[in-house]
């Protein structure tokens, strides 16, 4: 499997110089072409190993960054982006269970210490099999049955301090794993800290993937899923990833160029979409173009926030300043899913931030919609929101000061990790967000 994924990759990559050097070559006609060959390339799916695919997609967003491309090359790219990235980030590797039971199956899956995902497991081979001797199963089964009295469940504390985030079924569920390992790999007690330290780290990636299904489905309940242990030496904290999640670090904290900002968005569903918004100003007569392919309620969230600017520029200082120009809006959608969700201050702000040549702050995202009117919208909720883009790596938020209700239900680590700035109107928005 890894050497279908790798060609894969390699195949992506030859795709995305042919389509660079199109580009270069100022030969649309080609690079459009090109671009529809790899959708069609990525649809077939030959392989669903996440870590290649994620460094796949990081290859195409260079192609929409290129000044060179089309719109129509920008969107075919971040199409084939989405399907690579969607494969794994979006699929809920418990599906056939929630279908086939009841609602109480997610109490069974909380219960589930360790997943492992079939993409580690090596295709069944000769090359895999030993020349060596081996034991008969009734051994096996009765030296077995020997270690089962052996408890190594703490061992793994006699090293490390588990994180806030790692309590309850989580810890006994890797106090079992790490015991498992030791007893099967040193059934003569024979280990060091640092085999013990690669042990809890395999846990808690197995345990996390878990806990990131049932995140999906009930958020409140199951937000905590930032696993880290502590050395006891050192009191150094090591966080686990898991290494397939691609949305992690989507969220830059270098200056974005003007125009761009980050927003977050959350459907009636609680599905939650990260996206980077981008605005460019071009000389016109007041035209507003959005790419074909951009959602239904994105796109009227940002017509919202355009008709808003329209009526309020004198008030704003720009004079007949948008008349004279041309806005194109796109929406790149950084985490795999397309959500229907509204973002009109973001879109907002992104505009402001183009006419005036300022950049956003850096590693900030922006959440709420708001009236033609100028009015402010709020979330439903922002517990799943800011939780995205704090694992996504934002350092600052902009929320709608109707949410501050939900201020005391937010998680720890998102309260300790994110600046959190509550607005009530569009110019306190603009100004906070804007870098000084």
């Amino acid at each position: 499997m890894r050497g279908v994924c790798e060609l894969m990759k390699s195949r992506i990559t030859r795709a995305h110089r042919r389509i660079v050097l199109a580009i270069e070559r100022r030969d649309p006609d080609e690079a459009e072409r090109l671009c529809d060959a790899l959708a069609e390339l990525v649809s077939k799916g030959p392989s669903k190993d996440p870590r290649a695919l994620v460094e796949a997609s990081a290859i195409l967003r260079q192609i929409t960054q290129s000044p060179q491309a089309t719109t129509y090359i920008r969107d075919r790219a971040n199409d084939v982006d989405r399907a690579l990235r969607g494969w794994f980030d979006s699929e809920e590797r418990f599906q056939r269970l929630l279908k086939s039971y009841s609602s109480d199956i997610y109490a069974l899956i909380d219960r589930l210490h360790f997943y492992l995902p079939g993409w580690e497991v090596p295709k069944n081979s000769e090359d895999i099999l030993t020349t060596r001797y081996g034991f008969v199963t009734d051994y096996l089964a009765e030296a077995f049955r020997h270690l089962a009295k052996d408890n190594q469940t703490d061992t793994a504390e006699r090293f490390f301090r588990f994180g806030s985030h790692v309590e309850g079924r989580d810890a006994w569920a890797v106090r079992r794993t790490v015991s498992g390992y030791l007893k099967l790999l040193h059934p003569d007690g024979r280990f060091d800290k640092e085999q013990v330290r690669e042990y809890v780290e395999l846990a808690m990636e197995a345990r996390r993937r878990i806990k990131e299904q049932l995140k999906k489905r009930h958020f409140t309940e199951f937000h905590k899923t930032s696993f880290s242990y502590i050395d006891q030496e050192t009191n150094y904290e090591i966080m686990v990833p898991v290494p397939e999640q691609s949305g992690t670090g989507a969220i830059s904290l270098d200056p974005l160029p003007a125009g761009s900002v980050y927003t977050v968005a959350i459907d009636s569903a609680a599905n939650v979409g990260l996206y980077r918004l981008e605005v460019t100003v071009l000389p016109g007569s007041g035209k507003l173009r959005t790419p074909a392919t951009m959602e239904r309620q994105l796109k009227e969230s940002l017509q919202r926030a355009f008709a808003f600017l329209q009526s309020n520029q004198d008030k704003m200082g720009l004079g007949g300043t948008v008349a004279q120009k041309d806005l194109t809006v796109e929406a790149v959608e950084l985490t795999g899913g397309k959500v229907e969700a509204t973002c009109g201050v973001a879109f907002f702000i992104a505009m402001m931030s183009a006419i005036h040549d300022r950049q956003v702050e850096p590693g900030m995202v922006v959440l709420g919609d708001l009236t033609i009117q100028g009015n402010i919208r709020g979330l439903t909720s922002i517990l799943e929101p800011l939780q995205v883009a704090v694992d996504n790596g934002a350092s600052r938020a902009l929320v709608p000061i109707s949410n501050k209700t939900q201020f005391a239900a937010l998680p720890e680590d998102v309260v300790e990790k994110l600046e959190l700035v509550f607005y009530g109107e569009p110019d306190r928005a603009l100004r906070r967000a804007l870098a000084s």
